[in-house]
């Protein structure tokens, strides 16, 4: 008891006297899935948009003339637009996501960064592929060779 008539230690609280206190659990990066989950969505767009692309390839047989071959990817496209617009709307918004996630992750330093890692690698060798189709796309297209 103090000066004041009120005991020293306050009473127990109803909440005290179930037993020991559960630990928690240790605080996980979810940005680092969320950057895992947006390359997972790309490779489906991608793999969605090689499909289309492989079956206008397969229709026109070895070597189609390239305007020909431009024509039916646009006819595919036009049947399927809606699935067509959503394959390449996700094709550049799910990189974008996963680098945004995967780089903010990183700046946490909450572990488990390793997803992040991966998902920025990934992020980084899709980019890469891309530009070496562009390249091989226009070197195609611009001298009309029909192409490997």
């Amino acid at each position: 008891s103090n000066l004041t008539g009120m005991p020293a230690t306050p009473p127990p609280s109803p909440d005290s006297t179930l037993g020991p206190p559960v630990p928690s659990s240790p605080p996980t990066n979810r940005y680092s899935w969320a950057a895992l989950a947006c390359v997972g969505l790309m490779a489906v767009y991608w793999i969605a948009i090689m499909m289309i692309s492989l079956s206008v390839t397969s229709e026109l047989g070895p070597n189609p003339d390239p305007k020909e071959l431009q024509r039916s990817i646009q006819t595919k496209m036009e049947e399927h637009s809606f699935l067509a617009m959503l394959g390449y709307v996700g094709m550049c918004a799910a990189p974008l996501a996963g680098l945004g996630f995967g780089i903010v992750a990183l700046i946490k330093k909450t572990p488990p960064r390793w997803p992040a890692v991966v998902a920025l690698c990934l992020i980084g060798a899709s980019v890469i592929l891309l530009c070496i189709v562009m390249v091989f796309l226009a070197a195609t297209m611009q001298s009309g060779a029909p192409s490997v």
